[in-house]
């Protein structure tokens, strides 16, 4: 009896001290993974069946500037501004809650009413008989993101309305194509911008300038400082030869060396110095022909004047020069 009592107690001291050390084991991993969420920079949440806060990092109190107890026992949609309820949580509570998974970008809204716009992340809880109990939820602020996004956007808004609204051909090329045209640019060569995206740059230049257009364009998708304004031909899409006057940079867009091009269409004035060209040079030979009669006539009347004065007579022609 008294080693049946003894080795009793032993294996009680023993499930005893397996309890207490499963028991430090687990107090050991929940501090662990609340010592991880509350030094994580993503906002980080557990919710119940309901969608109420049962546990908030945090970041997440930081950012919606709420304390703890602020947060736990208060639904989740407490934090999201009206739009996103309607169009974000709604629409896709019940598929959470069915498939377990959720991924969004939504808008939420700090105690002080700012508004955060992040991208949320969360998966289902769920007991042994696959009854839902909770989420959990790991929400990225993507609201600098999203701020850059939209002064991108405005950026090339402003950038749109200026090239439209420009006499000047404006043009945009990247990896030897035509990204962007503005209509004076269609107008010059007469190519809308669809046709134009699936041209290379030097494609409508005239042969004899091509090589020339194509060695200068390239080097600028190179980051390479070329000559910025030169003149060249083009052939345009009803096959008319314009004169063009181009003027050209390197720019960046998404991180790749591209070229931006102002072109002027001067081909009238071109034809008006071609013109002028050629009036010149015919008014040269008549006046060269001109003062070549007006010499003969006068070196003519010389020597009349010198027979009548061998012959006795006086000069009859009196010599101006």
């Amino acid at each position: 009896d008294d080693n049946g009592n003894n080795i009793g107690q032993r294996g009680s001291n023993r499930d005893i001290t397996e309890r207490k050390q499963a028991e430090e084991a687990l107090q050991e991993s929940e501090e662990k993974y609340r010592t991880f969420i509350n030094t994580a920079s993503d906002l980080m949440c557990i919710t119940d069946e309901e969608g109420k806060f049962t546990e908030v990092n945090e970041s997440m109190i930081n950012k919606l500037e709420y304390s703890r107890n602020e947060l736990i026992g208060n639904h989740f949609r407490t934090i999201l501004t009206k739009k996103s309820i309607e169009k974000d949580l709604l629409p896709n509570w019940d598929k959470f809650i069915e498939n377990g998974k959720i991924s969004i970008e939504t808008t939420f809204l700090s105690k002080k009413g700012n508004e955060i716009y992040c991208e949320l992340k969360g998966i289902g809880i769920y007991d042994d008989n696959n009854k839902f109990i909770g989420s959990r939820a790991v929400i990225h602020d993507l609201t600098q993101r999203k701020q850059a996004e939209e002064t991108l956007q405005e950026s090339e808004e402003k950038f749109r309305i200026l090239t439209q609204t420009s006499p000047m051909a404006i043009m945009l090329y990247q990896k030897d194509k035509w990204i962007y045209a503005n209509s004076a640019a269609e107008l010059i060569c007469g190519y809308n911008l669809s046709e134009l995206k699936n041209m290379y740059f030097w494609e409508f230049v005239a042969p004899e300038y091509q090589d020339l257009v194509k060695k200068r364009g390239t080097a600028r998708e190179k980051g390479l400082q070329q000559v910025p304004n030169y003149e060249f031909k083009i052939i345009t899409k009803s096959g008319q030869e314009k004169y063009v006057f181009l003027n050209g940079s390197t720019v960046k867009i998404n991180g790749v060396f591209s070229g931006l091009i102002t072109v002027l269409d001067i081909t009238e004035r071109k034809q008006a110095e071609e013109t002028l060209k050629k009036r010149m040079n015919e008014l040269k030979i008549f006046n060269e022909a001109a003062v070549g009669r007006e010499l003969k006539i006068i070196e003519l009347k010389k020597e009349i004047n010198e027979l009548l004065v061998k012959t006795g007579q006086k000069p009859k022609y009196e010599i101006i020069v």
